[in-house]
């Protein structure tokens, strides 16, 4: 014991490391995240379902100068030694146009997912959601020609079957599905599933294009053409389909205005006319602004616990946390002290198909697991790592590759002796009697590493 209090470690033996608590911290921090970035996403667009589009811009538009000051920050201050902005090459050779489509299409999916969200229930957006896995799976059979691992497939087709358990009573008009609820607005929700498939995919043909591309570059140029994305969807607004929440091209302008004035001031504009059958919500706007500053507070949380999850543990443990969040959010949802008078009532056919969708995305990564045990070199969309939001940004990130096993000189030459067909020079007929007599390997030592290898003829072109 040294004059420190501290225990030495015997020569040649490191000390142990204490665990670090980063790991955990991370992993609950993701789980209570991930549950607020849920509910308090339905809060906002319910407080505020008139203004569908100004919340889309709204919660695209936040992010912009953060990544920019993230990105663009250290390049402002010139220091010696520090490269430039063009040597760090933070695209990695990837052109703008690249990232103009990424962001097209997570703008578009946010559109949607915003405007479905208004009539569809919280517990009915953490299932449909899920629905990007099999899109995923089948646009990448169709486009790159990519081939899964079958229980991959049967995972994808159990979330299938979770989705149809869930929803297909309110499809048939035999459901229960609540104020919240309206069909139209569901398949709405469920469409921003398809270019949020489309989004992943094209990622992942372009980063294998690409060299080290900057997460936070990336993140910066997509949440601006997503902006761009978001005021070119206009047009969907204005769809007849919609109904009461259809917005003419006239009344865009008042979408600012009135989206402002309600959440920043509490001011209700749309007063008259509203509340009947066909006719749109009624604002109230007092309570706005808290849950729209928890969710884009929650939503960052999530990001980077998320990051933190897969650098300090793994993307398991990160699929682990965000499967266990999806009963937690959907009793925070059915509980009074969480919606208050939004909490919805907890209906069989919710729970049941919650469950198998969470036997269908187990199914579908452990599929995955055992496509990289039987293929680890090759790299598929099924590896990437996708850091998803509800209505805002999404950070895809390749998984970290198995580490390379290192080999002992006597274990490479036991394979080489397998590889020649010899397995070692005690396989000699001439050495088998006296070998006999020997005491037998352990279970370390090279010969007994030969000795188990199978025995194999090779010819000369194989070698």
């Amino acid at each position: 014991m040294g004059a420190s209090g501290r225990t030495r470690a015997p020569p040649g033996k490191p000390a142990k490391a204490k665990p670090s608590l980063m790991l955990p911290l991370s992993m609950l921090l993701l789980l209570v995240s991930s549950v607020m970035n849920s509910i308090y996403f339905k809060k906002m667009t319910s407080a505020m379902p008139n203004y569908s589009w100004f919340l889309s811009e709204l919660t695209t538009v936040v992010y912009t100068p953060l990544f920019f000051v993230v990105v663009y920050g250290p390049y402002l201050v010139p220091r010696p030694g520090r490269k430039t902005l063009k040597e760090a090459n933070l695209s990695g050779s990837l052109p703008r146009t690249v990232f103009a489509v990424m962001g097209m299409f997570d703008g578009m999916s946010s559109v949607l997912m915003v405007l479905g969200s208004v009539w569809t229930a919280g517990t009915t957006q953490l299932i449909l959601r899920q629905a990007t896995i099999p899109m995923t799976l089948v646009i990448s059979i169709l486009a790159l020609g990519i081939r899964y691992h079958w229980m991959q497939y049967a995972g994808a087709a159990t979330i299938i079957a979770g989705v149809l358990v869930t929803k297909l009573p309110d499809f048939l008009g035999h459901g229960s599905g609540g104020a919240q609820d309206r069909v139209l607005f569901n398949m709405v929700f469920l469409a921003s599933s398809l270019p949020n498939a489309l989004s992943s995919v094209y990622k992942e043909v372009a980063f294998r294009k690409a060299g080290n591309v900057d997460v936070n570059y990336l993140q910066f140029w997509v949440a601006t053409f997503q902006v761009v994305a978001t005021l070119l969807a206009m047009p969907i607004y204005n769809m007849p389909f919609l109904g009461p929440q259809r917005v003419p091209f006239d009344a865009m302008p008042s979408q600012l205005t009135g989206g402002t004035s309600c959440l920043f001031f509490g001011a209700n504009t749309i007063v008259t006319n509203c509340g009947g059958p066909g006719q749109s919500e009624c604002d109230h706007c007092e309570g706005a602004l808290g849950p729209t500053i928890v969710y884009i507070i929650a939503n960052v949380a999530f990001n980077v616990a998320n990051v933190l999850v897969i650098k300090y543990g793994s993307a398991a443990l990160s699929f682990l946390v965000l499967t266990l969040q999806m009963p937690l959010t959907s009793i925070a949802f059915c509980s009074k002290a969480v919606m208050g008078s939004a909490a919805q009532s907890p209906q069989m056919s919710t729970f049941a198909g919650l469950g198998i969708l969470i036997l269908g995305l187990v199914a579908y990564r452990q599929g995955g697991n055992m496509m990289e045990k039987e293929k680890t070199a090759t790299r598929s969309v099924s590896q990437m790592v996708t850091v998803g939001t509800v209505g805002a940004m999404q950070f895809v990130l390749p998984a970290s590759r198995p580490k390379l096993v290192p080999r002992s000189p006597d274990m490479l030459r036991s394979q080489m002796y397998a590889r020649l067909g010899v397995a070692s020079p005690l396989a000699s007929p001439l050495l088998r009697a006296s070998a006999s007599q020997l005491s037998s390997p352990g279970p370390g030592s090279p010969l007994s590493l030969a000795r188990s290898e199978p025995e194999e003829t090779v010819s000369v072109q194989d070698l």
